[in-house]
């Protein structure tokens, strides 16, 4: 059990389930900090490091927020059940335990079936096709959701994490999500409740992502309720230079990247972007991906 279980497995499933409670997804081992792709979790030729042990696949298809994404983890699971007991056994568990319908369903043919490598390779291709269709209700979910907010109505009680769970399950680009972000926190409306959860929120946020928010935000008028979420700001994209560190490529024989990790304090980082941004003709309105 020492061997199946280490350190690292430990913290990522920490991570992983404070994540999960936000409603935020599994994000990729990359340095772009992006979600991690249903047809990178199907594809068992590629190595996923730490995010295909067994543990970590079955805190996925068991809670992420993503159905394509819970679906293809449950198929990588099924792939290494048919001939590990432990693993079939965690199987048996994701099919009692998962939030999704299909993953289920899937798991209790695979169970019929003895766990077959072909039932493995069935549910993954099911998860690719559920991609688009979970997309698409995505979009129209984080439209919804914004209309809401702008109208004064009642929304999730988190919804800093449910506009970022939303715009990454729908593909949206980062700039037209930054975007979102941004003209949630200059809301004068929506700025007390926003304040009360930065703390709980902010670490999740990309770090791209964030630096890129923070930038905007840097222009506003100051006033107390803006210093606050400067502040929190910086303390976010502190622990985010912290926690950098090379990472290995999503390929199944590709090198450890030697990137060295951006150790540059925060605001001339905030400074140099607000001059990028200061240069830019102002454009109105979100546009869409």
């Amino acid at each position: 059990m020492a061997a199946f279980l280490d350190d690292e497995i430990v913290s990522l499933v920490h991570d992983l389930k404070a994540r999960y409670r936000l409603g935020l997804p599994v994000m990729a081992p990359t340095e772009d900090e992006r979600p991690l792709r249903p047809e990178e979790v199907v594809n068992r030729d590629l190595d996923l490091g730490l995010y295909e042990h067994p543990l970590v696949l079955t805190l996925i298809a068991s809670k992420d927020p993503f159905n394509a994404t819970a679906l293809a983890a449950s198929s990588r699971l099924v792939a290494a059940a048919s001939h590990r007991e432990m693993v079939a056994a965690l199987a048996k568990l994701v099919g009692q335990v998962t939030c999704h319908t299909d993953v289920r369903a899937g798991m209790d043919i695979a169970e019929k079936h003895a766990f077959a490598p072909a039932v493995a390779d069935k549910i993954g291709k099911l998860a690719i096709e559920k991609v688009d269709g979970e997309r698409a209700r995505a979009f129209r979910s984080l439209v919804e959701l914004m209309k809401r907010l702008s109208e004064g109505e009642e929304v999730p009680g988190n919804f800093l994490c449910a506009v970022l769970s939303l715009g990454y399950a729908s593909d949206l680009r980062r700039d037209t999500l930054k975007s979102m972000l941004t003209a949630l926190f200059a809301s004068p409306v929506l700025r007390p409740r926003i304040m009360t959860m930065m703390g709980e929120t902010m670490p999740f946020f990309p770090r791209d992502l964030l630096i890129g928010v923070a930038s905007e935000i840097n222009h506003l008028p100051s006033d107390e309720s803006q210093a606050f979420i400067k502040r929190e700001m910086q303390l976010a994209l502190a622990g985010k230079e912290r926690e950098r560190r090379p990472r290995k490529p999503l390929a199944a024989s590709a090198a450890v990247s030697q990137r060295k990790a951006d150790v540059r304090p925060w605001m001339p980082m905030i400074q140099r972007a607000s001059q990028i941004r200061a240069k830019r003709a102002q454009k109105g309105g979100f546009a869409r991906h």
